[in-house]
């Protein structure tokens, strides 16, 4: 939708769907006649394929891999939250070390990037990972630099408790920024807006600052 989207003309949101994030993260009404005021915004682009709210190399994008390509393909269900937060746990309390760099900040497990302060949704509960991110901003860059039962702890109380993840120990982050490159050891799986976009031995985030202007209350 965002990559075919003409020049100059505003984007209006009809809110449905199962998580449906970026509608929720802008306050979009569900009465599309109630949605009048522009709002100007920037969108995430990586590798070149635009996204609206967040992106990430990690446990993130090995949990859409797992719920959404390979097991929803097969049998056709969509996974909950609870799905979600099941696999996403598992991942961490097994343990990442140090697979990637990300260029200014240095050797990471696993990266995310925010276009806004949340990141996803747990039911009605916002997650958010880096805080101070804004629609209205750069792109904000949470990087973990290994994963294990302790930092495994810590990563889900912090989001459980509505604190992100700015300033945990183990952590490398950036704010506001127009671009990052992150260069993988070995091919790993890239999300975007949760979509599996395949394996990649680089992904380089940039935020197209002012790119969309979409219809809100």
């Amino acid at each position: 939708m965002l990559n075919g989207l003409p020049a100059g003309k505003p984007l209006g949101i009809v809110a449905g769907g199962h998580t449906n994030v970026f509608a929720r993260a802008l306050g979009v009404p569900r009465d599309p006649g109630a949605a009048v005021r522009e709002r100007r915004i920037t969108l995430g682009r990586v590798n070149g394929r635009r996204f609206a709210f967040a992106a990430g190399i990690g446990v993130d994008s090995e949990t859409v891999r797992e719920l959404e390509t390979m097991k929803r393909a097969w049998d056709g269900r969509r996974r909950g939250d609870l799905a979600y937060a099941r696999v996403v746990a598992r991942r961490l309390l097994g343990g990442y070390e140090p697979r990637v760099e990300v260029e200014g900040l240095g050797r990471a497990a696993l990266v995310l990037v925010s276009n806004d302060a949340v990141f996803t949704y747990a039911g009605r509960i916002p997650l958010r990972i880096s805080p101070g991110a804004r629609f209205e901003g750069g792109l904000d860059v949470w990087a973990l630099e290994r994963a294990g039962p302790a930092a495994a702890a810590r990563f889900l109380a912090r989001l459980a408790t509505g604190r992100g993840l700015t300033g945990m120990p183990g952590a490398l982050s950036a704010h506001d920024a127009d671009s990052v490159r992150v260069v993988c050891d070995l091919p790993l799986p890239l999300q975007a807006d949760g979509e599996d976009l395949g394996d990649v031995s680089e992904a380089v985030f940039e935020a197209e600052r002012a790119a969309l202007s979409v219809l809100v209350a």
